[in-house]
């Protein structure tokens, strides 16, 4: 019977931001242990049932663990519509009852909030698949009214850590899991149904349960001998007043010649220079941009996210064009 139990029940895949999607299966114990941590963190265990808006689909880790699989260990109750555009997910919060909680990404979080749609009262929101702005936290707390939470998870491992955004940087990391460093200075997760798995990301490990994003191991490049993670990079270029949406990209390196950063940005209102000079005011000068390329959108995949080979497609067709 145990050895049934540890066959593969599901194969779930990352996202492909850095390359293509890679496969990871996934046994049942593993995760009924996740799920079953998950749901006390955020208070779901507690009191009446709360009802859970995903705008994630479940084919996603984040979102199999939070629209599908704790359903199965708390008492949640599941929106099983569309809830992808800012009018979808304010009718289906609309449509169930309270205590309410919203799953979401940073990027859908903030499409809610400037839509300006008149919301029913949530008991909580939580973030997930990209770092969260404080700034946009804290938006959302002060329009919305409740806390904002952000899980830290990889796909190869589930959901590891969670915190309330405006609390700081400091990661919890679930029960039953733990972390340790490998013989090569990676950072490994173990615990509940999973071997010892390296991480992609780069921590500060603070204590036996807490630690610090420093950011993924691809994410951190390097200049003229200085270091800096893109990831850090985006916040800053964002959080420019005037900037809807934005990302660095280092394009790979040509005929023996240093790579420089671009800038692709959505800013309607802003001009080039405007922007180069918000970046001057906050930036290292070797890490601003060479150009600024302004869009209408970014290549965004389903979850949010930037991949890699997207963006640089995305270079390509600009140079062409010029």
């Amino acid at each position: 019977m145990e050895t049934v139990r540890a066959e593969p029940a599901a194969l779930v895949f990352t996202s492909g931001s850095t390359g293509e999607p890679v496969p990871h299966p996934k046994s049942w114990p593993a995760l009924w242990a996740r799920s079953a941590a998950l749901a006390p963190c955020f208070g779901f265990a507690e009191g009446a049932p709360v009802s859970v808006v995903g705008t994630v689909p479940p084919q996603h880790m984040y979102g199999f663990e939070t629209t599908l699989l704790l359903a199965l260990h708390a008492p949640v109750r599941v929106w099983c519509g569309p809830a992808f555009y800012p009018a979808d997910i304010a009718r289906a919060l609309t449509a169930l009852p309270a205590p309410r909680v919203l799953v979401t990404t940073p990027l859908q979080l903030r499409a809610l909030l400037d839509a300006h749609l008149t919301l029913p009262p949530l008991f909580r929101i939580v973030s997930a698949t990209a770092p969260l702005a404080p700034e946009l936290a804290a938006r959302a707390e002060e329009t919305l009214g409740c806390e904002v939470f952000e899980i830290f998870g990889a796909t190869e491992v589930g959901s590891i850590a969670f915190r309330r955004t405006l609390a700081g940087e400091t990661w919890e990391m679930l029960p039953g899991l733990s972390l340790s460093v490998g013989p090569r200075g990676e950072v490994r997760a173990a615990g509940l149904g999973m071997a010892p798995t390296p991480l992609a990301d780069v921590l500060e490990i603070l204590d036996a349960t807490h630690f610090r994003l420093v950011g993924r191991r691809t994410d951190i490049i390097k200049l003229a001998g200085k270091r800096a993670s893109l990831a850090a990079l985006n916040h800053l270029l964002t959080t420019l007043p005037g900037v809807e949406d934005g990302a660095f990209v280092l394009p790979d390196e040509q005929a023996g010649r240093a790579p420089r950063l671009v800038a692709l940005v959505v800013a309607p209102a802003l001009t080039d220079e405007a922007i180069l000079e918000g970046l001057r005011a906050r930036l290292d000068p070797v890490f601003l941009p060479r150009r600024v390329i302004r869009l209408p959108a970014l290549p965004r995949n389903e979850f949010g996210k930037l991949p890699r080979e997207r963006l640089l497609a995305l270079l390509r067709e600009t140079d062409r064009a010029a």
